[in-house]
């Protein structure tokens, strides 16, 4: 890291071979009878004869009555007044090393081991959101238990769900994907227009050359990149194609699958959108031959209305499973939501009894009900204009294709060597996944469906337990590694963005280099100037110094191969990420590298070194 030579040398004194050899001597026989921790132990016991200023001059006279043989008389007392001061200062030094060392390795030991426990700590909290993430989307994706009355329920809707005309979802998708395939460029990240649009023009703002130059490179012409900017063109996620001829053939796709359903060859059908309603598959209700709409989902509508009257609402179905009913919550005041779904059979009970009740309001009336493919069905028209129905959420008709009917027509249709996918003029067409929609179920007993609920509503308190430990702010990212207003915390207090902490952990990490590649330095430097090369350190101290050390590079390695190189691929991949000169942007917290390198820091050390030089070597300067 650095020798004597980096330092001008303003210690013109040279050690007298005689005071060097009568301190090196003492130190060998201190160190051989024990450690330094015994030493002092033994000094503070044994009173002034064993002082260290008492024993080196006893030791000092001893050898100048050696060196002294032959000499004129006074020999021995004039040598003793001019190099007892330097032989106890040398020897002072000595210890106030030793001391040094002691105090501050094992103090930066224990400091490394608990900023390894806080980069071990960040593995855990990531991990545990990305566990808490993965427990979401398994709810939402694992098979669910349900009765007989229910499963044939989902194989009803998987038979008459319907994809809107005006749901654009699939449509867009087949159209993006056929520019793609035509060799058109896409916005980088994802090709979502909003926060690309957001991170484009901050760099515009900043007036960086060369970013400026990357992002005009994704448009044809500056005239594209600010029709981009401006949001008055380009906003689905191509940047080489217009949204007018974007829509053009997505319409040109629609016409094109509306005379499929008019010739024939896949079914047209109705369906009922409520726009409020956090039952998941009661959001879309089939409305068969235009008229008729199944009992059992009348049934849900009531009781989910009967609910409403009750001041019941159902908590967010956000991560669970697409057929499973969502917890239930009291609704005591606008301010004030009092939380029962931890109790799985009241919330049973809740419903159950909901239910019970809408079944005996609609047995009242006299209407005439139609048996439609095995199932009941009621005229849709009759019941929206009842007066006394429970269920008053607004709603609104849809015409659309159904996408069993759809999926069946793509088989039957599909290209050789491409399963799943078909052809609609140039444009590549697939089957819509409907487990996506509805998800998967199979029958099972009451016992069953109770037990899988328990283990769901467990898994749902975990995570809602899990959020309180993490906070995002209303900005994109928030799952990827210091994402912008990502919190991933193990405790509640810690409010810290990722990024910042991991900040922190590289700016300790480095200081503590500093501090002890310094010292290391400085003690070479003591040895060097002082001791004519020779260990002056007592052995465990010398181990103390050499195992932090060995710590520190350990865990520079550590933080250099599993979250600096996390972090410059991340940004790699996303290069405008973070940009600006706000308090928590990359730039701001790690303006020279998300690197630890000892050889950036080599200077910082030598410094470090210099002063710590100055501090244990002015005795004798």
């Amino acid at each position: 890291m650095g020798s004597y030579s980096d330092l001008e040398s303003q210690h013109g004194k040279k050690i007298p071979d005689v005071v060097l050899d009568t301190v090196l001597n003492w130190l060998k026989k201190e160190k051989q009878e024990g450690s330094f921790v015994d030493y002092l132990e033994k000094i503070s016991l044994g009173g002034p004869l064993l002082s260290p200023e008492n024993v080196l001059t006893e030791n000092l006279i001893t050898s100048l009555k050696e060196t002294g043989q032959g000499k004129k008389k006074g020999f021995v007392k004039r040598q003793l007044t001019d190099l007892k001061p330097v032989c106890l200062e040398l020897g002072k030094m000595a210890l106030n090393t030793n001391q040094m060392i002691l105090e501050k390795s094992r103090e930066r030991y224990l400091e490394l081991s608990l900023l390894a426990e806080r980069i071990n700590l960040h593995f855990v909290s990531c991990q545990a959101s990305l566990d808490m993430e993965r427990i979401k989307e398994n709810e939402a994706v694992f098979p669910y238990p349900v009765e007989q009355i229910d499963r044939e329920l989902h194989e009803y809707l998987s038979r008459e769900t319907i994809v809107c005309w005006e749901d654009s979802k699939y449509l867009h998708k087949w159209v993006k994907e056929h520019f793609e395939n035509e060799g058109n460029k896409t916005l980088p990240y994802s090709g979502n227009p909003g926060p690309v649009r957001k991170r484009f023009a901050k760099i515009m703002d900043n007036d960086s050359p060369d970013k400026m130059e990357s992002i005009s490179s994704f448009f044809k012409n500056e005239k594209d990149l600010h029709s981009f900017l401006e949001s008055r063109d380009f906003s689905y996620g191509l940047t080489d194609v217009p949204d007018a001829l974007f829509n053009k053939l997505k319409d040109e796709l629609k016409e094109e699958l509306k005379l499929y359903t008019l010739e024939g060859e896949i079914e047209e059908g109705k369906a009922l959108l409520l726009s409020e309603n956090t039952i998941p598959f009661l959001r879309t209700v089939p409305v068969i031959d235009g008229e008729w709409i199944d009992h059992q989902m009348a049934l849900y509508l009531e009781a989910s209305g009967i609910l409403s009257e009750d001041n019941y609402v159902f908590s967010s179905s956000e991560g669970i499973h697409p057929f499973a009913l969502p917890p239930i919550v009291a609704e005591k005041s606008e301010d004030r939501i009092e939380n029962i779904s931890d109790d799985l059979k009241k919330n049973q009970a809740i419903f159950q009894r909901a239910l019970a009740q809408a079944k005996e309001d609609l047995e009242r009336y006299p209407w005439k009900s139609c048996i439609i493919r095995g199932r009941e069905h009621i005229p849709l028209e009759r019941y929206l204009a009842l007066e006394r129905k429970h269920w008053k959420g607004t709603f609104k008709f849809e015409e659309g294709f159904k996408i069993n009917s759809w999926n069946r027509w793509v088989i039957d249709e599909e290209n050789e060597n491409q399963e799943g996918i078909a052809a609609i003029g140039n444009i590549r067409v697939h089957t819509i996944d409907i487990e996506e929609i509805l998800g998967q179920v199979y029958e099972s007993s009451q016992e069953e469906i109770d037990r899988q609920n328990r283990i769901r509503y467990f898994n749902m308190d975990l995570i809602k337990k899990w959020e309180m430990h993490k906070k995002q702010s209303d900005t994109a990212d928030s799952d990827k590694i210091g994402g912008e207003g990502h919190y991933s915390a193990a405790y509640i207090t810690d409010t810290e963005p990722i990024r910042k902490r991991l900040s922190e952990i590289r700016s300790t990490a480095e200081n503590m280099a500093l501090d002890l590649l310094g010292m290391r330095t400085a003690v070479n430097w003591l040895s060097q100037e002082f001791f004519r090369d020779n260990d002056f350190l007592f052995p465990e101290i010398e181990k103390d110094i050499d195992r932090s050390i060995a710590s520190l590079h350990q865990l520079i390695e550590t933080y250099n191969q599993q979250i600096a190189t996390e972090i410059e691929g991340f940004s790699f991949a996303d290069p405008f990420y973070g940009e600006g000169k706000k308090e928590n942007s990359w730039e701001t917290l790690f303006p020279k590298s998300y690197y630890i390198s000892l050889e950036t820091i080599r200077e910082g050390v030598l410094v470090r070194a210099r002063r710590i030089f100055s501090e244990l070597s002015f005795i004798l300067s």
